[in-house]
């Protein structure tokens, strides 16, 4: 009996022993992080992270969703993003552009986008046409074209950086763009509104439009009749003009070449 007793009771014990470690395995493991909610917590900190100049995303599919979520702003409050892409999704009605992504209810949301850290080489036809809430846009210095109707209709555009790589500038690239007082046009830009007519001016309606500085040489061929309102081309096409900075008074059709 004795014999039999000591059995159970070492039984009892190795129970007791093997239950106390199971307890202690499922209180160590419930205290480890989940390595899923990790990796999307690292997600997060690579994309939408916010910095002096700006909110930064790798990803047009982030940028949109991090943008459904704030309120409506002001033109003078727009949100400064940094867009550090590959591509920027095609024609803005597309689902998955950027375009499309500053569209629909996210009209209400102004934007200052900067493209410099991008790794795109032209900004193609239609991509932002008709973002009415983007304020400010900074090319970066990959882009070779401005495609067309790139810019067509963005009514809030205040300021465009073009940098010294772009070399054409399309039919209808910022028309419409009536909040745009001044533009520079780098010395590396060879050819605007080429074969262009009356309809499609890389600049026509944009009615504020003042001040222009051209920084290089484009040949009469090359250089659309109908790029710029009034006559400005003609201005710039002349004995003496080219190279300098033209102005005019708003809504007027006369530019003036202004001393270096």
């Amino acid at each position: 009996m004795k014999k039999h007793s000591n059995k159970f009771g070492l039984a009892v014990v190795i129970a007791a022993i093997v239950f106390s470690t199971a307890l202690l395995f499922i209180g160590c493991e419930s205290t480890l992080p989940d390595s899923k909610d990790n990796n999307d917590n690292n997600s997060k900190d690579s994309d939408g992270s916010s910095g002096s100049s700006g909110t930064t995303f790798t990803s047009i599919e982030n940028f949109k969703k991090w943008l459904d979520a704030k309120p409506a702003n002001t033109a003078a409050t727009a949100y400064s993003v940094k867009l550090n892409v590959n591509d920027l999704g095609g024609d803005s009605y597309y689902l998955g552009s950027v375009g499309y992504a500053l569209g629909g209810v996210n009209k209400t949301k102004y934007v200052s986008l900067d493209l410099s850290g991008s790794t795109i080489t032209s900004i193609v036809r239609q991509a932002f046409w008709n973002c009415t809430s983007l304020t400010s846009v900074t090319i970066g210095n990959r882009v070779t074209s401005i495609g067309d109707r790139a810019f067509l209709g963005c009514t809030s555009l205040t300021t465009v950086t073009i940098p010294n790589s772009v070399t054409s500038i399309n039919r209808l690239a910022f028309s419409g763009c009536t909040s745009l007082t001044s533009i520079t046009i780098p010395s590396s830009v060879t050819t605007i509104d080429k074969d262009g007519h009356i309809d499609t001016g890389a600049f026509s309606g944009c009615t504020r439009l003042t001040s222009v500085k051209f920084e290089g040489t484009i040949i009469r061929n090359d250089f659309g009749e109908f790029s710029f309102p009034g006559d400005l081309r003609s201005k710039y096409l002349a004995a003496d003009g080219g190279i300098g900075t033209y102005t005019r008074q708003s809504g007027g059709s006369t530019w003036t070449k202004q001393p270096s």
